[in-house]
C-alpha cells in the first residue's frame, strides 16, 4: 500500500505540472488529478486502518494466549485436587 501511495503522489505531482504549463489539456489532467487525490486519500485511510487492525489483532491474540494458559493451570490444579 505504501508503494502504491508513493506512485499516486508522484502522479499527482506530474499532472499538477501539466495543469500549470498547458491551458487546453487542463480539463483532462484536472479530472485525473482529482481522481488521484481521491485515490491517495483512500489509500491513507486504508493504511491507517490496517495498522489499527494489526495492533488490535495482535493484542487479542495475546489475550487469548493468556486465557488459555490460565485455564490450563486451573484445569491442572483441579485435576490434582481430584486425585488427592
Amino acid at each position: 500500500l505504501l508503494g502504491l501511495l508513493g506512485t499516486i503522489v508522484g502522479m499527482i505531482g506530474a499532472f499538477s505540472i501539466f495543469n500549470v504549463e498547458a491551458g487546453a489539456p487542463m480539463a483532462i489532467t484536472g479530472g485525473i488529478g482529482e481522481a488521484l487525490i481521491a485515490t491517495a486519500t483512500g489509500l491513507c485511510v486504508a493504511i491507517l486502518s490496517l495498522c489499527a487492525h494489526s495492533y488490535f489483532a495482535h493484542r487479542m491474540d495475546n489475550m487469548i494466549t493468556d486465557m488459555e494458559q490460565c485455564f490450563s493451570a486451573l484445569l491442572e490444579a483441579e485435576t490434582r485436587r481430584a486425585r488427592a
